[in-house]
């Protein structure tokens, strides 16, 4: 039995996408008819036995929360037989069926935390393709990592709603006494396709495609050319700080146990001195007021007491 703090953490959703077009060659786990001179086979053009893809990496601790296989041109064929799963089970996602027709069909979230495994897909096409292209989307998380840290707010906490794609939880402004707040990401488009790669993340763009955006890349985004897909201006002024009082007492040593539980929880080396000491930039980042670094210390010694007491 362990004593329990609330859930304080919460990580962007993230989207992977693999494309595919009837004569595009990938070497396959298994199955197919290889190209003469090569271990690859298409997707169609000349291969017409079952063949099993690695299409996407996946992480260890991989929760797939949504996605869809999308057919963007049609395979001509009588027959083109779709699953969407992983090594352990091929159809996780997606039952074995003919895919060969336009149109969405979304994947089916389980529930289930990958160890690893990469998104596997199976294909069986009847007879051989002219035409045909198809794109694989993913969302998901991965268990045990954060990007935001929530402070702490006093109040009456609703039940919280799950994020769905595109969203996350941010922290409320104080005073209103929510723990947190969903947030919607804007959706932007680009007139080119194009991946862009900042310090704040990458993302991939088809050209014309609305495209999620984390709010951290809304600048960097409308620096490429990005508009958003609901034609909205965007003000990327920087907003005033709201300034949080500084609590006192018991309500001050409970937010410090807060921030040092998540530092704990997310582990980064970065967020510790050498001595083992979260540092003060990593606490006051949490908590939103200022902590001397005396005060600090003092009080994470008594949480470690009180956390080695209560285990």
């Amino acid at each position: 039995m362990a004593k329990l703090l609330a859930a304080r953490g919460a990580q962007y959703v993230m989207e992977a996408e693999f494309v595919f077009n009837f004569d595009d060659t990938m070497v396959p786990i298994s199955g197919g008819t290889a190209i003469s001179g090569t271990t690859e086979v298409d997707f169609g053009k000349t291969n017409i036995a079952s063949t099993v893809f690695d299409v996407i990496n996946l992480p260890a601790g991989a929760v797939v929360l949504a996605g869809s296989l999308t057919v963007e041109t049609a395979f001509d064929t009588a027959a083109y037989t779709v699953s969407v799963g992983d090594s352990a089970t091929p159809a996780r996602y997606l039952a074995a069926a003919d895919r060969k027709a336009l149109g969405v069909t979304n994947l089916v979230p389980t529930g289930y935390r990958g160890d690893g495994e990469n998104l596997r897909v199976t294909i069986l096409n009847t007879d051989v393709c002219t035409t045909g292209k198809a794109t694989i989307r993913v969302q998901y998380i991965t268990t045990g990592r954060s990007n935001e840290g929530n402070p702490i707010q006093r109040g009456t906490y609703p039940t919280p709603t799950k994020p769905g794609v595109g969203a996350f939880y941010k922290p409320s402004p104080p005073g209103l006494g929510i723990n947190t707040t969903r947030i919607v990401m804007p959706q932007f488009v680009l007139n080119r396709t194009h991946t862009l790669r900042t310090t704040n993340g990458v993302l991939s763009f088809v050209k014309g495609e609305p495209t999620n955006v984390p709010p951290e890349m809304v600048k960097d985004i409308i620096a490429i050319g990005g508009v958003r897909a609901d034609g909205e201006q965007v003000d990327t002024s920087e907003p005033v700080a709201a300034v949080k009082p500084s609590p006192a007492g018991i309500e001050r040593q409970d937010e410090l146990y807060a921030a040092f539980a998540l530092i704990a929880e997310k582990n980064d080396s970065k967020e510790f001195t050498g001595q083992g000491v979260p540092t003060v930039k990593a606490v006051e980042k949490i908590i939103g007021f200022d902590v001397d670094r005396t005060e600090l210390v003092e009080t994470w010694t008594t949480y470690k007491i009180a956390k080695a007491e209560a285990e």
